[in-house]
C-alpha cells in the first residue's frame, strides 16, 4: 500500500494531478485505513462486527468529506501552482484539461493568467477557454439547476468583473 502511494506521488509529479489520480489516492487511503483497522482489531482482540462498523464509519466520513470539497477546483489550483510557467519546474500547464474541469477552474485560470509568463498564443487560448466556460457552462437558466457551488462561482465572477471594470459595475 505504501509503495503504491509513493508511485501515485511520482505519477502526479511527472504527469500532473487528475480526477482519476485523486480518486486513486482516496481509494488507497481507504485501503490503508482498512489495513490499519484490521491490525487494530487483532491487537485489541475485537470482534468482526467492530471491524465492519469502523470500516463503514470510515467510508461514510470519507464520502461526506469528499462531497464538501470542490475536487476540480483543488486539481486546477494544484496544477497551476506546480506548472512550469508558475513554479519554473515540472510540466507546462495543460490548458485543455483545465478547461475540462469546468467552472471550478476559473479562479485557477485567472491566477495563471495573472502570474504566468506565457506567450500570446497560450494566453489567448486560456482566455478563450475561460470565456467559453463563462458563456456556456455557468449561466443558471432555471431555479432547479441552482446549486450552492454554482452560486459561489457566479459570485466570484461578479467580484472579478467588478474589479476588472469598475466603471461598468458602478464602483469608481
Amino acid at each position: 500500500c505504501f509503495s503504491t502511494i509513493l508511485r501515485l506521488d511520482l505519477y502526479v509529479e511527472s504527469y500532473s494531478l487528475t480526477e482519476l489520480r485523486v480518486a486513486a489516492g482516496i481509494w488507497m487511503g481507504l485501503v490503508a485505513m482498512g489495513l490499519f483497522l484490521i491490525l487494530l482489531r487483532i491487537l485489541l482482540q475485537r470482534s468482526n462486527e467492530w471491524l465492519v462498523a469502523l470500516s463503514l464509519a470510515t467510508l461514510v466520513v470519507t464520502l461526506y468529506a469528499i462531497a464538501l470539497v470542490d475536487i476540480p477546483a483543488f486539481i486546477a489550483r494544484f496544477n497551476v501552482e506546480h506548472s512550469l510557467e508558475i513554479s519554473g519546474q515540472g510540466l507546462p500547464l495543460d490548458a485543455w484539461y483545465l478547461y475540462e474541469l469546468g467552472p471550478s477552474a476559473l479562479p485557477a485560470m485567472d491566477d495563471f493568467l495573472a502570474k504566468a509568463q506565457i506567450g500570446k498564443d497560450k494566453r489567448a487560448t486560456m482566455q478563450n477557454y475561460r470565456q467559453t466556460i463563462i458563456s456556456e457552462v455557468l449561466p443558471i437558466e432555471d431555479w432547479r439547476s441552482w446549486t450552492y457551488r454554482g452560486q459561489r462561482q457566479l459570485d466570484y465572477l461578479a467580484t472579478v468583473e467588478a474589479v476588472a471594470s469598475p466603471a461598468r459595475s458602478g464602483i469608481y
